[in-house]
């Protein structure tokens, strides 16, 4: 064989006697590949960031737009909640205002009702005065007997504001809007404390000097038992004359009948007062639920 033919046998012979390089090549080529689209979508990453991501910085406008809606909503929820806080302070302030002017009316009756017994008893007590003052007990003596039989009672006027009293321990006062309205509602309430305290104070009064007008009057058969019925007790207009009344005995029991009328004139005063800021007070409330 000739040196011409030698030679493609060998160049074809050296491609094939080493398969293993080859396929190390394909290999290696194959592996280039890969790593150079990795290399390039890293690059594109970086250089196409999406706006919400961590390193994404923003434009001004972005932050002040973010800021706005924010500080829009925040704004809106305070009205709408003062909003709805006003409509249930106004509905509780009507319930209140409601509540306590059927108080007043109910105190309107009550007043009345003491008021008229008040005046009925001022000449009671005014004519036994002048009966222990004229020295004429005894021969005064029935028409005594029958007006100490009435006379003989203690009352305290109590009229309550059970609605009034509710706001001020719960202090709920507040839901009423109108001044005007919490300053007659603190009036009136302090017209029926003074009014209250007067009763006992005399009362008190009255108690120091019972027991002496007591020893001078004969008051055992005034109240008896009836002994067909221990349950009822019945008045029994049986007085006995009065034995000789000392100067002081006498002044005593004067000072101590005097004290119901002093005190009646008194409440009568307070009460005519007490009626004018009562009904003054209705209107008040009147206006205001009406408006």
């Amino acid at each position: 064989m000739n040196e011409e033919q030698k030679i493609p046998q060998e160049k074809s012979g050296g491609q094939n006697s080493n398969p293993e390089n080859v396929n190390e090549n394909s290999q290696e080529e194959s592996a280039e590949i890969p790593t150079t689209n990795q290399k390039l979508q890293t690059e594109t990453m970086e250089v196409h960031k999406h706006p919400q991501h961590v390193t994404h910085k923003k434009k001004w406008g972005e932050y002040l737009l973010e800021f706005l809606m924010i500080f829009l909503a925040v704004t809106l929820g305070f009205f709408a909640e003062n909003i709805r806080e006003h409509f249930a302070e106004k509905r509780n302030a009507n319930q209140y205002l409601n509540a306590y002017q059927n108080d007043l009316i109910q105190n309107q009756q009550v007043i009345k009702r003491y008021d008229s017994t008040y005046l009925s008893l001022l000449p009671v007590y005014d004519s036994i005065c002048n009966i222990y003052f004229t020295k004429t007990e005894n021969s005064s003596l029935i028409s005594l007997e029958r007006l100490l039989i009435i006379g003989k009672r203690n009352i305290l006027t109590q009229i309550s504001s059970p609605t009034y009293t509710q706001l001020l321990n719960s202090g709920s006062l507040k839901y009423i809007g109108s001044v005007a309205i919490r300053n007659s509602m603190a009036d009136y309430y302090e017209k029926l404390n003074a009014l209250r305290d007067y009763d006992l104070r005399i009362a008190l009064l009255k108690n120091a000097t019972y027991s002496e007008v007591m020893k001078i009057e004969d008051m055992h058969s005034f109240w008896g038992i009836d002994k067909k019925d221990p349950d009822n007790i019945r008045t029994i207009p049986d007085m006995q004359p009065f034995d000789s009344i000392t100067g002081r005995e006498r002044r005593s029991i004067i000072s101590y009948y005097r004290t119901y009328f002093v005190e009646l004139r008194f409440n009568h005063i307070s009460l005519r007062q007490l009626m004018e800021s009562n009904k003054a007070l209705v209107a008040m409330i009147d206006k205001e639920l009406n408006k």
